[in-house]
């Protein structure tokens, strides 16, 4: 659940419903050549009494494999998640 609130908030730049397809664990209507942006600093000031930001941004990244790594992510060499509790 909580990877799916992430995900939602990183690729609302594409700007539409995504449909999930939870048996495959993968959304259907992102297309190959889709990208997205994150912010990774907003710079977020105060000038003369308004907000401004001055906002940085990652390097366009395909939308398709960012959500597929998001989803399956592969961790470090020697590194996983412990196993579910009976």
């Amino acid at each position: 659940m909580v990877v799916m609130g992430v995900l939602a908030v990183r690729l609302q730049g594409l700007n539409k419903e995504l449909e999930w397809d939870g048996e495959n664990m993968e959304f259907t209507n992102i297309g190959g050549t889709e990208s997205v942006k994150i912010c990774v600093d907003d710079n977020f000031t105060i000038e003369e009494g308004h907000p401004t930001f001055s906002k940085k941004w990652t390097e366009p990244m395909n939308a398709k494999k960012f959500a597929s790594e998001m989803i399956k992510h592969n961790y470090r060499e020697g590194w996983s998640l412990p196993g579910m509790p009976a």
